[in-house]
């Protein structure tokens, strides 16, 4: 049996067998902004689905922003919804509890 391998954008992590699962952890806003980024942008470069979610309103604006930097189309991979990018009240339903 063969493992396709995806690319991750993260230095760190390399090249994993798709499916993996795997947690980061940063420690200033920049940390994971540059992870954030590289992960969508090898995303979006392979036509996978990407989803930016639980980023409080300001983290999910400079997550747009920087992203905007390096993928100079990401306006269109948000209007084809390739990409979602979305604030953590978003992710909370009236009758959900957390």
């Amino acid at each position: 049996m063969t493992t396709e391998m995806r690319k991750t954008g993260v230095d760190v992590v390399g090249d994993i067998p798709w499916g993996t699962h795997f947690c980061l952890f940063y420690e200033t806003r920049a940390d994971l902004l540059e992870t954030l980024v590289s992960y969508c942008k090898a995303g979006l470069e392979n036509q996978e689905f990407c989803f930016v979610g639980g980023c409080r309103t300001p983290y999910g604006e400079d997550a747009r922003h920087a992203l905007k930097r390096v993928v100079p189309d990401l306006d269109q991979y948000l209007a084809d919804q390739s990409i979602e990018i979305v604030g953590g009240s978003r992710l909370v339903s009236p009758g959900w509890y957390v």
